[in-house]
């Protein structure tokens, strides 16, 4: 099921949060078994799609997928900067960046956005030269969650890895989610995408942004993360880890990385 809406202006300066689309599901949004959302941005300029439910529940073995699926070109030109306000510099060996910087002999350290509330998705790598191609930053899956949501499948808002030789990897995308009671044992993942390893050239993308409200109690026992991609070949400069936001209204638990 990929969605996605224009939002965002296309100038760089004016990125913003509003909504191309929303998506409201009365009852519960439930994903069973192998079943796959693709809560996709428009490329060009972020628009994203944002959800609401009375519950959400999903299984183990469903994803809600958006690796590759935030700003990206449609076509290259040798020395494209990588869109999105992470997004690397033309002639640049550094992934794109959100919540961490991009990784690389030149580190992009572009961050953006709200760690408490991410409304972004993830930005692209740049394309420095020739066939030095960068990966598409991650989607955002943002939803809010009137009841209880139940996540045992996995969330995975992760970077594209570099494309071709010598390329660079996207920014990690967000996860942005609200909800009563939120339960599971599943993964929630905004990773780096991975830079080219074949001749020195490809950094890797940085973190995304993870932010998870529960207003009543919190039972989750799975894995949030979001970390840095893997560095291209002989690169040290590692990309950075991005945040995670945690809040339980009723309770003692709120943790801020």
């Amino acid at each position: 099921m990929p969605l996605s809406s224009p939002c965002h202006g296309t100038d760089a300066a004016e990125w913003n949060d509003f909504y191309g689309a929303t998506v409201d599901v009365g009852g519960e949004l439930r994903l069973e078994d192998t079943a796959k959302l693709y809560p996709g941005s428009d490329l060009k300029n972020g628009g994203s799609v944002k959800f609401s439910a009375g519950r959400f529940t999903l299984a183990e073995g469903a994803t809600v997928y958006g690796k590759s699926y935030g700003w990206g070109h449609l076509q290259y030109a040798s020395g494209n900067s990588g869109i999105g306000p992470g997004g690397s510099p033309g002639a640049s060996t550094g992934g794109g960046a959100y919540g961490g910087w991009g990784g690389g002999a030149g580190q992009n350290k572009k961050t953006y956005g709200d760690k408490k509330n991410p409304t972004q998705p993830g930005s692209e790598g740049a394309r420095s030269s020739g066939s030095r191609t960068g990966g598409y930053g991650a989607g955002l899956f943002h939803i809010k969650v009137a009841g209880r949501a139940q996540i045992d499948g996995s969330i995975a808002m992760d970077g594209g890895d570099a494309i071709g030789a010598q390329g660079t990897g996207g920014s990690g995308g967000a996860v942005n989610l609200s909800c009563m009671t939120l339960r599971g044992t599943g993964t929630i993942t905004a990773t780096g995408g991975s830079g080219a390893k074949d001749a020195g050239y490809g950094g890797c993308g940085g973190g995304g942004r993870i932010a998870i409200r529960a207003a009543n109690t919190n039972d989750f026992t799975g894995t949030v993360t979001a970390y840095g991609g893997e560095n291209g070949f002989a690169y040290k400069n590692a990309a950075t880890e991005g945040s995670v936001y945690w809040k339980l209204q009723k309770g003692l638990r709120l943790i801020v990385r």
